[in-house]
């Protein structure tokens, strides 16, 4: 009889344990959905972020492309105001020669030397114009540069996570890097123009 009550009581603890381990195991599942869910939100927040990102680059890639036309396109109206300086210098040349033997030209001599003196100050307007821009080129450099260290952080935070975003955005990353080697090229090769204009 002892020893049925024995049984009867090892009966009632081993259900009490086995109902606690499905209370644990429900809880475990519970907290690994809400886990689960919590690293999906955050992951979903995380590539909606480097989705701005990229589009915040390739608005300034355009932005970066726009100004590299019109700088190409001040470089060529410089060359022309240049040639045209120079075939004003010549004619002035020209002039002061047939002034020694006709004054009567005198008049038309200063009017050249006004249209000299005149494309020299757009030629320095040009110059600086090329300054500003090699600036602005500078500031996209700087927020580039800016946007490259917020993808690092981002990379960071995505190591505890999936190994698919962190190659997203060692991905992401290498563009950047390779837009600011671009940008530093641009910017060299503006540099050896203005000195060259300066030498000019």
């Amino acid at each position: 009889m002892k020893k049925s009550n024995q049984l009867v009581q090892m009966e009632k603890i081993k259900q009490k344990l086995e109902e606690k381990n499905k209370d644990m195991e429900k809880t475990k599942q519970q907290l690994e959905e809400k886990t689960k869910r919590q690293l999906e939100d955050k992951n979903k927040e995380m590539e909606k972020t480097t989705q701005q990102l990229e589009e915040k680059n390739k608005e300034m890639e355009k932005t970066k492309q726009q100004l590299e036309d019109k700088n190409k396109e001040t470089e060529k109206t410089k060359q022309q105001l240049e040639e045209r300086n120079k075939l004003l210098q010549e004619r002035e040349t020209d002039l002061e020669n047939m002034t020694k033997r006709e004054k009567e030209r005198e008049g038309l001599l200063e009017n050249m030397t006004s249209e000299v003196e005149t494309s020299t100050r757009q030629l320095e307007s040009l110059e600086k114009e090329l300054q500003d821009r090699n600036s602005q080129l500078q500031d996209l450099r700087t927020q580039l540069q800016e946007q490259g260290r917020e993808l690092e952080e981002r990379d960071r935070q995505l190591e505890e996570n999936k190994d698919e975003k962190i190659t997203l955005l060692t991905e992401s990353r290498k563009r950047l890097e390779e837009r600011n080697k671009e940008m530093e090229k641009t910017k060299q090769q503006l540099e050896d123009k203005n000195k060259e204009m300066e030498k000019t």
